[in-house]
This record gives structure tokens, sequence and C-alpha cells, in this order.
């Protein structure tokens, strides 16, 4: 997954990096930790929305341990900044959710840098907005 990632980065022409992309979807859900750890920095290389779906979706799954959690935000961050959002409405709103919920500040900011990241209409995220204003 580590070389994969760099070969990403590098936008090598020699392997297409996205021929992983299923398998390292796929470890997200059945690897061990930090396996799902660098499978997600590999992922968040990849300009495909399958991609940074399959990370969001491993960073707003609560079952998940806490740090894997905070490093698929993270990761899933880096994909946004670089390709964009390709996030269906769907894992936005569990992203939304993560942040306005009781989980550690460390996986709420982690969240809400994914959030920012995301950079959502205003209307969107109002609500959010409003709850930290009145929690203040």
């Amino acid at each position: 997954a580590q070389a994969v990632r760099l070969l990403g980065l590098t936008a090598n022409g020699v392997y297409d990096v996205r021929r992983c992309l299923r398998t390292l979807a796929e470890v997200l859900t059945t690897g061990a930790d930090e396996v799902k750890v660098a499978a997600a920095g590999a992922l968040a290389a990849m300009d495909q929305a399958e991609a940074q779906r399959a990370i969001a979706a491993l960073a707003v799954r609560a079952e998940a341990a806490e740090a894997v959690r905070i490093e698929a935000f993270r990761a899933a961050s880096e994909s946004v900044r670089v390709f964009g959002n390709q996030l269906t409405e769907a894992l936005v709103e569990q992203v939304i959710e993560v942040v306005a919920g009781d989980g550690s500040l460390e996986l709420r900011d982690a969240a809400a840098q994914l959030l920012g990241a995301l950079n959502l209409p205003s209307e969107k995220i109002k609500s959010l907005i409003q709850a930290a204003t009145e929690a203040d």
C-alpha cells in the first residue's frame, strides 16, 4: 500500500495505480488496523471517486478503531484537497454527524478538517455553525 501511494503521488506513468483500487478498498473493511491506514493513504493518491468514498466510509464507521478513523479522515481530506469533492451526499451527512457528535475532540477535529476541505455551501453547514455558536 505504501508503494502504491508513492507511485500515485509521483504520477508514475509506468504503473496504473488504479489497478489496485478494489483490493485496497476491500482492505479497508477486512485488514488489520495498520494495513487499513496504509490502504487509506494509497487510495488518497488516486483520482477516483470510488477511492475517496471508500476512505470516507471507513472514517465514518463507528465500529472502526478511533485511531484508524482519524487517519482515514486525514486521508480523505488530502484526497478532497487534491482531487475535489467526490463524496456522496450521504457520506457528507455522516461526516457532519461526526463533527456534531459526541466523539473525542481529536476525532471531531479530523472530521471537521474533512468538512472544511469539502468547501460546502454555507446553507449545508448552517445548522452546524449555529449549534457551535450556541454551545459557546
